[in-house]
């Protein structure tokens, strides 16, 4: 539990979880000042249209997860990672559970990404990724 107090992230999820709530409640004006609240405060955006199921683990700020995204339980997105669109777009990629996302990786694009892969550090992964795969490189190709 301490480790969720010591993590600049804790604050945004929570407003985030606190957005969803309202919004299924018929709340419009108060989750937009949540997310500008959270946006000022911690260096971490989270489009109101991404599902983040439980469990997700951010150590530190500075993801960015934009459009229709899904994000799968138990997934650590590492500083400077951005699960974000591509031109004219409004899908993002689905991510399933337990991805681990290397610093400053970007997953671009309405793309499937398989449960228990690794997506290594700075890599730009354009296409899907099956389970259990690792992507690396700049454009991202799957390692065994």
């Amino acid at each position: 539990m301490r480790l969720c107090w010591q993590t600049e992230s804790f604050f945004a999820l929570v407003c985030y979880r606190a957005r969803v709530a309202l919004r299924r409640q018929g709340v419009v004006v108060v989750p937009a000042m949540l997310h500008h609240v959270s946006v000022m405060s911690v260096p971490l955006s989270i489009s109101e249209y991404a599902v983040l199921r439980p469990g997700i683990y951010l150590p530190h700020g500075q993801v960015v997860i934009d459009g229709f995204t899904l994000v799968g339980s138990g997934t650590v997105l590492r500083p400077f990672v951005t699960l974000g669109l591509v031109d004219g777009n409004p899908m993002g990629p689905s991510l399933g559970d337990r991805v681990r996302v290397g610093t400053g990786a970007k997953v671009l694009g309405p793309i499937t990404v398989g449960s228990h892969v690794q997506i290594g550090a700075n890599a730009v992964v354009l296409d899907d990724v099956p389970d259990g795969a690792t992507a690396v490189g700049v454009p991202a190709r799957v390692r065994a």
